[in-house]
């Protein structure tokens, strides 16, 4: 999903066909993977382990993404909206795909980081690693966001 928010308010909202669930779908499909293996691989591209087929097909699903995400940003624009797009912020386990945050950075010119919601609170008995955590943290974003009513920054 797409959300961009003026001065704390939401003001565009649109559902994506793409996200990380469907690469992983592809691979899977495409080389006869289950989901679970197919995601492993997924993870394993962006830790620079070479799977070149995978690879293939997982960076044309994210330039598909990457020009969904460039032509909602664009038709908000169009639409007579003066402020500019300052920053993006990726939330959701489709946040984690490798290369994510940098290609779409390249293609919009402009700030691109993930969703931060763990790293502020006090997470008591979950007893999650730093790596969990971190993990964790673009997923439980808009979860997060929506149970404390807390607003992007």
């Amino acid at each position: 999903s797409i959300v961009i928010h003026q001065n704390g308010e939401p003001r565009f909202v649109r559902i994506l066909s793409l996200g990380g669930d469907e690469m992983t779908k592809a691979v899977a499909g495409d080389l006869g993977l289950s989901f679970e293996e197919a995601e492993a691989v997924k993870l394993d591209i962006g830790a620079g382990v070479a799977y070149a087929e995978a690879e293939q097909i997982i960076l044309t699903h994210l330039d598909a993404l990457v020009g969904e995400i460039r032509g909602s940003l664009d038709y908000f624009l169009s639409q007579g909206h003066n402020e500019a797009i300052a920053s993006v912020i990726l939330a959701g386990g489709g946040a984690l795909t490798p290369g994510l945050v940098a290609r779409l950075g390249e293609a919009l010119n402009l700030e691109v980081k993930l969703g931060t919601a763990l790293s502020d609170m006090n997470l008591g008995k979950a007893k999650l690693t730093s790596d969990q955590a971190a993990m964790a943290d673009p997923v439980a974003a808009a979860a997060v966001g929506l149970a404390t009513g807390v607003r992007a920054a």
